[in-house]
């Protein structure tokens, strides 16, 4: 079997965000790990801190989420 053929276009490869870390903007010291993404960009519930109240304001920390490339 062989198969013939013409690359007629090429990309880079695209990293894909698989599971995020964030680390919350309020406490600065709540981190939440392994996040999944659901086909979109997926943030935290709430913060870890049970102090802090936060829902909406989260930092990527890039190096310890997990990428694939897409």
């Amino acid at each position: 079997m062989s198969i013939h053929g013409t690359v007629t276009r090429t990309t880079d490869t695209k990293p894909e965000l698989i599971k995020g870390a964030f680390s919350c903007l309020d406490c600065r010291d709540g981190i939440v790990k392994n996040v999944e993404q659901q086909f979109k960009y997926t943030e935290p519930i709430r913060c870890s801190n049970n102090e802090c109240q936060n829902k909406f304001e989260w930092e990527l920390l890039h190096k310890e989420s997990v990428m694939v490339d897409w």
